[in-house]
């Protein structure tokens, strides 16, 4: 078990648009870990919460001991840190 380091973006061309995310996980026994997907349709507060979903996981299957996440999207930092509530319909579930 470690502490492991992610930076996660996500983004789409448009808004909504075609979406997609990349994630950077530093701490890993087996080195730096990259994850880039297109995730189809989406806007861009949702593709952000997709990138964090996807450090999320890849944390569990490292039975990581810590995630530290570190993101651009002020949105989901907020909404995660409990600042701001989360009111939309299309982000509550991924919330």
């Amino acid at each position: 078990m470690s502490d492991l380091v992610a930076y996660v973006d996500g983004g789409s061309l448009g808004n909504p648009g075609p979406s997609g995310i990349g994630v950077v996980i530093d701490g890993s026994a087996s080195g730096t870990i990259k994850i880039k997907k297109w995730i189809g349709h989406q806007d861009n507060n949702v593709a952000e919460y997709v990138a964090l979903l996807e450090a999320l996981q890849c944390a569990l299957e490292l039975s990581a001991r810590a995630l530290h996440v570190f993101s651009d999207s002020e949105v989901v930092v907020k909404q995660m840190k409990g600042e701001y509530s989360c009111r939309s319909s299309r982000l509550y579930s991924l919330h």
